[in-house]
């Protein structure tokens, strides 16, 4: 009998005790020793907290077993969207997500609020990207939302692998570079694409939410606004009470009048990999690009050498500077990554984590990575522009001014 059919008879006769007014969450999940054996179950109050890789609240946790079985008994009542995840071995976290790498640490889940049984099996190695799961209507579409994001994963093992085995000789070698990076960014626009046909056709509101903070509204942020607020009024039709939508409204509000165009961006004062204070707002340059990322993050290391790499390299001698705030957990890890990519432009981090973070807030850094071009007296000029877009504003303002 495989571990699904195993876990399946386990919830299923923990869910058929005598007065067990409960929701049942359990299965296996094997683990090594990067992770604590332990899993931890958050509860996701408002749409921001979906994407959230910070600390949200901590609703209950398992040890697993040897063999990596776990069991939640979530008492009945409960409803709304949740979050599985594991830890790293090391550090005090008990929420917190890797997000944005096909290593991603945690599961989505929806209890019904009744006495629904959800059966899980997975890989700890790689929670998000290889979890089966038998439960409820909306924990198959969350599993759905997962599969429609596979194809990205899958690029960007192959394209960090070919980087790992490029030697130092050819690093520079454009043609190697924008390969990769036109490979990701076709990756990235049929996972876009994907997401789009799903959100446009669901009539599952908690799915459609969730796969609305998948989606990535820089590529087209006004007329990507425009559809999240259709979509808004499509989902409070039919789920007029569904606690999301209010929290996902304002997101959409916050978004279009968040530092727009022409305003002038907060200073940021952070120390560099050496510990040195540095200011934004000290650095000559015609053009800054602040990019926030973080070293745990696959594909953000893949942009640095595919494309910001090449693109600082083309045209710091005209005046454009990159300014890289990495919001990490580890300073030795951030560090270390630093000097493995060979990443010769200013590098600052906070180690607070975004949803204690001052600078993420100023700036509304949600996702990762999130970038703004500022001219020399520090005005936006772009927000999350994409890899032909920023290059295209690049060359032209510097042939200009």
């Amino acid at each position: 009998m495989n571990n699904t059919c195993l876990s399946l008879l386990l919830l299923l006769l923990l869910a058929g005790l005598p007065g067990n007014s409960q929701a049942t969450i359990g299965g296996y999940v094997t683990y090594t020793g990067d992770w604590k054996p332990m899993l931890y179950l958050s509860s996701l109050n408002t749409y921001t907290d979906l994407l959230s890789r910070d600390e949200v609240p901590v609703f209950d946790s398992a040890r697993l077993d040897p063999d990596g079985r776990f069991v939640f008994k979530v008492p009945g009542g409960h409803r709304g969207i949740y979050r599985l995840h594991l830890q790293p071995a090391s550090g005090a976290a008990t929420s917190g997500i890797v997000l944005g790498t096909p290593h991603e640490n945690y599961i989505h889940l929806y209890l019904a609020g009744d006495t629904n049984t959800i059966a899980i099996t997975a890989n700890g190695a790689e929670l998000n990207r290889g979890y089966q799961v038998q439960g409820n209507t909306e924990c198959a579409l969350f599993q759905q939302i997962r599969d429609l994001r596979l194809p990205l994963f899958r690029t960007a093992d192959s394209c960090w692998a070919l980087l790992g085995r490029t030697p130092p000789s050819v690093e520079n070698d454009e043609a190697i570079r924008s390969s990769i990076l036109q490979t990701m960014q076709r990756a990235t626009q049929q996972v876009q694409q994907a997401l789009r046909t799903f959100l446009d056709s669901t009539a599952n509101p908690n799915a459609g939410l969730l796969a609305a903070a998948y989606y990535n509204l820089s590529a087209n942020p006004e007329s990507d606004n425009s559809w999240f607020d259709s979509l808004s009024e499509k989902w409070r039709r039919l789920d007029a009470a569904n606690p999301y939508l209010r929290s996902f409204a304002a997101a959409i509000d916050d978004d279009k009048n968040y530092l727009p165009i022409g305003s002038i961006a907060p200073d940021i004062e952070l120390s560099d990999q050496n510990g040195y204070t540095t200011y934004l707002s000290e650095i000559p340059a015609k053009l800054i690009l602040v990019d926030f990322w973080t070293s745990e993050c696959c594909s953000c290391r893949t942009r640095n050498q595919t494309f910001l790499k090449p693109l600082y390299r083309r045209y710091r001698e005209q005046g454009l500077r990159l300014f890289s705030v990495a919001f990490d957990s580890c300073r030795e890890k951030w560090r270390r990554v630093i000097e493995q990519d060979r990443l010769d432009w200013i590098q600052v981090a906070d180690f607070g984590g975004t949803a204690l973070s001052g600078i993420a807030a100023e700036y509304k850094v949600q996702t990762l990575p999130t970038t703004y071009l500022l001219d020399a007296d520090g005005r936006v000029l772009a927000r999350n522009p994409g890899p032909r877009e920023l290059e295209e504003i690049v060359r032209t303002y510097l042939e200009s001014n």
